[in-house]
């Protein structure tokens, strides 16, 4: 079977098999570690969710919600910038910028860290009885302001260096481990909100640190070759287009649970926690595959590998899909009884709601990492111009909504947002890289998608009685039949690369 996107030649410069091992080979990497984090972290959630309730979730997430803006507003758009730069910075072989790059970015953020934590303590603890906060939790919960700006930076110099199995073990083993030990813990000896902000804030730190240890490593082993250009100019052009991308993406992240807390108190806020976790599971494959396109993506921009790119978008997206469909149409029609995992409150507020953000969950996914290819192709400009409409627009619809509607407001301009946002960006894909959405393996989605639908449906309609148990074969079973049907299709020649290099490591005749 033959790869084609619309309007481009068939791959030449980087054969197929190269690029799908090298896709394929480290996202799975990625999965084990996104598998381990969904049979640790899923049941961890259900039971801290159970342990402290909605409102006691709903307060735990509106100081996580606020760390999390306050480090947004002081990123400065450097992490990004690793990821962008050091690929290509690899490709010319101008190791001393990426030295240069690395320090002066983690020295500015230790610097803004310090600052965000006076700024979120020294609130929040003036106004804390008002708030009726503890202030330890307040102190504890600030450390989340520093941690994840420094954190998430080694990580994205990693990913930029493409070390992602010691990414992986960071922040995922490593990091989840120690929260779900600490939380069990904690909570055993009386440890509530505080016990679980302790948890989470360890859990961080000890992951950094291991992550810088990485980082150190990749330095170390970079050959002291001379400087060959400067690109400071680059990058600060790039660091304040990502910094400002950042600034207005924040409504999407967190101003639905402000809004929330203030028109709704702190129950629905925890409730609308739980379904965005819910929702983000079927893209954490897609979002592993995006942690290994994107430098990618970059190193193909650093010597105009346009085909490269095209292959490279019409693979991701393929296999993204394929990997949630049948996650997706679990979440779509169970989503009352998975809701009732967490508690009664969580099901009766939540289920419609659930529903309409897995179908924004679909979009995003089904339209590919088309913004994160014009990001890496040069494009950043025009697709802030992007954000900037889109956000402001969804925080617009926000503030109109949520008084209102409450949580079924947030799901629905989420819902709009991803339509409107997605589209858009396929659209300046298609204009400025002549990269399309449509690729003819695609074809391949329907007759599975449509089976395991019609199952999904007809076990809807016939059991009511819904045990932990029978939904997770329900889910094993979605999963067996999009692959038998896969299978029953025949597969791609990047499908069946991936398997023969799985087959290699494992030392499968």
């Amino acid at each position: 079977m033959s790869d084609s996107v619309s309007g481009i030649e068939p791959l030449a410069a980087a054969p197929v098999p190269q690029l799908a091992t090298r896709l394929g080979g480290q996202a799975l990497t990625i999965f084990l570690g996104n598998l381990f984090t969904l049979a640790i972290g899923l049941p961890l959630q259900i039971y801290v969710s159970r342990r402290l309730g909605a409102s006691g979730l709903g307060t735990y997430s509106l100081l996580e919600g606020l760390a999390a803006t306050l480090a947004g507003l002081l990123g400065l758009g450097l992490a990004a910038t690793a990821v962008r730069f050091i690929p290509q910075y690899l490709e010319e072989g101008d190791y001393r910028a990426i030295r240069r790059l690395v320090s002066r970015s983690g020295a500015l953020l230790l610097l803004m860290g310090a600052i965000g934590y006076a700024v979120f303590a020294g609130a929040l603890l003036l106004f804390s009885p008002r708030l009726n906060l503890a202030p330890s939790l307040v102190l504890v919960m600030g450390a989340l302001v520093p941690l994840s700006l420094l954190a998430f930076l080694a990580q994205q110099t990693l990913r930029g260096f493409q070390e992602i199995r010691y990414m992986v073990a960071g922040s995922s083993f490593i990091q989840l481990s120690i929260k779900a030990a600490v939380t069990i813990f904690l909570f055993a000896f009386g440890g509530r909100v505080l016990g679980y902000a302790v948890a989470s804030v360890l859990a961080v730190a000890v992951g950094f640190f291991w992550l810088v240890l990485g980082v150190v490593r990749k330095l170390s082993a970079l050959a002291p070759l001379a400087q060959r250009r400067t690109s400071e100019g680059r990058e600060k052009r790039f660091a304040l287009i990502a910094y400002g991308s950042s600034l207005i993406s924040l409504p999407a992240a967190y101003l639905d649970r402000f809004l929330l807390g203030l028109f709704s108190g702190a129950g629905p806020v925890g409730v609308l926690v739980v379904a965005k976790q819910l929702q983000q599971l079927p893209g954490t494959i897609y979002q592993m595959l995006l942690a290994v396109a994107a430098p990618m993506f970059a190193a193909a921009q650093a010597s105009e590998r346009r085909a490269e790119q095209a292959h490279l978008y019409a693979l991701t997206t393929d296999w993204a899909v394929k990997s949630a469909v049948p996650l997706m149409v679990f979440l779509f029609f169970f989503a009352q009884p998975i809701l009732n995992l967490f508690g009664a409150r969580f099901a009766a507020m939540g289920t419609l709601p659930l529903e309409i953000l897995v179908v924004a969950q679909f979009v995003n996914i089904v339209t590919g990492p088309s913004g994160n290819m014009v990001v890496m192709s040069g494009l950043e400009r025009k697709k802030f111009h992007i954000d900037v409409v889109v956000m402001i627009g969804m925080a617009l619809l926000l503030c109109v909504s949520v008084p209102r509607f409450a949580l079924l407001g947030v799901s629905l301009v989420m819902l709009a947002e991803s339509i409107v946002h997605n589209t858009w960006t396929l659209v300046l894909a298609r204009r400025e890289l002549g990269i399309g959405w449509w690729d003819r393996r695609y074809v391949g989605w329907a007759a599975p998608s449509l089976v395991t639908f019609l199952l999904a449906a007809a076990l809807v309609h016939f059991v009511h009685d819904w045990r932990p148990s029978l939904l997770a074969l329900v889910l094993i079973a979605h999963y067996g039949v999009f692959a038998g049907i896969t299978l029953v299709q025949g597969l791609h020649d990047d499908d069946r690369e991936l398997i023969r290099n799985i087959r290699q490591r494992l030392g499968i005749a």
